[in-house]
């Protein structure tokens, strides 16, 4: 039984699991974005920003288009947490 992987089957599973190999096929609802941050296992929060906050830049990437005020709302309800 083989078991390696090639870089680019290396590539791929790291991309798929990531949730980056495929185009939303909807319009993301509120309820994406904690299962996207649940796949994800974890989403850094940072502050700093040249074009958006990272976060936001992270989860456009994986959801598309959502609106940027889930992401506190998700935090201010306690669904997620920042330490």
């Amino acid at each position: 039984m083989n078991r390696t992987l090639s870089l680019q089957q290396a590539r791929h599973l790291h991309l798929a699991a990531q949730g980056l190999l495929r185009t939303p096929a909807r319009r993301a609802r509120y309820a994406d974005l904690l299962a996207c941050i649940r796949r994800m296992s974890l989403l850094q929060i940072d502050t700093i920003h040249v074009v958006a906050r990272s976060p936001y830049l992270l989860l456009f990437g994986r959801l598309g288009s959502d609106p940027t005020g889930w992401l506190e709302h998700v935090l201010a309800q306690g669904e997620l947490f920042e330490y």
